[in-house]
């Protein structure tokens, strides 16, 4: 078996009916319908991969949201035994929404391209459902879960359209990676945003969160490089000081923020030609 993956990918596509129902979920009511299944060993040290296309997520026996490929990492020793238990979700050009809604919660979903974008964030969507249960001990969730060993979750090159409710400003960004994965205390969040602008024309912003669910709080790292604040301070009127300055920012913030988003610390450097801006 192994020798036959070590020579390059396998179409399994005749065991789609035993993967569809590996992968239903009796505690949420999600299951899956699979186009074409293709399983490859990239790193024999890690887990095997199913590169699935055409994924449809069912709920009440409607399609939800179809996903053009998804590569789910799967446990190696579970598939010897033949059980499917997932360990990874690696997503790319997907279409993002992320929203801060007027009660200050953060709602984070997968949209289809062609799926007008809901105004209804009460119910938790597949994409914040696995995100809640990476941030759990993986002992506490429920057994007949198919994601219970579920440890990162990765979507690169996607779109996002940003909605911040409380501020009442948007944003529609390309070119975004951001990853979860589950630590010994909560949750690691991973986020590389590269945006139009700058000196270079290629502007970034690169952040990493933890979230620990003893202390319910983050403690985020932000690197920005080549940043024109121009780019935010057009649409925040707080900031509306930087609209008719040219300057392009470089440095590193630390922040620790509270699960209900409030600025506890923060501390830094924030370079520009002009001078040096220090955070404390």
């Amino acid at each position: 078996f192994s020798w036959r993956l070590g020579t390059g990918p396998v179409d399994v596509s005749f065991a789609r009916e035993t993967l569809e129902q590996a992968l239903q979920d009796p505690v949420s009511g999600y299951s899956v319908k699979l186009g074409g299944i293709v399983l490859e060993w990239p790193d024999m040290s890690g887990p095997i991969v199913l590169q699935l296309s055409d994924v449809g997520l069912i709920k009440n026996s409607k399609e939800v949201l179809n996903i053009g490929k998804v590569g789910l990492g799967v446990s190696t020793t579970h598939l010897l035994r033949a059980s499917i238990k997932p360990v990874s979700i690696s997503l790319s050009n997907s279409s993002l929404h992320l929203i801060r809604t007027e009660d200050n919660r953060i709602v984070l979903s997968i949209e289809d391209d062609n799926e007008e974008i809901p105004d209804d964030t009460t119910d938790e969507n597949p994409l914040m459902r696995i995100v809640n249960t990476l941030s759990r001990p993986e002992g506490s969730i429920d057994a007949r879960s198919p994601i219970g060993h579920l440890r990162s979750v990765e979507i690169n090159n996607a779109t996002m359209v940003m909605e911040d409710h409380v501020l009442g400003i948007s944003w529609y960004l390309q070119n975004t990676n951001i990853a979860f994965a589950r630590t010994e205390d909560g949750l690691e969040v991973r986020a590389g945003i590269y945006l139009p602008g700058g000196r270079t024309g290629a502007a970034a912003i690169q952040v990493g969160a933890i979230y620990d669910r003893f202390k319910k709080n983050f403690q985020v790292t932000a690197h920005v490089a080549d940043l024109d604040p121009r780019i935010v301070s057009r649409k925040v009127e707080s900031l509306s000081f930087f609209n008719d300055q040219e300057i392009y920012l470089d440095g590193d913030v630390n922040l620790s923020i509270s699960d209900n988003l409030e600025i506890l610390s923060a501390a830094g450097s924030v370079y520009a030609a002009e001078g040096v801006l220090n955070l404390a």
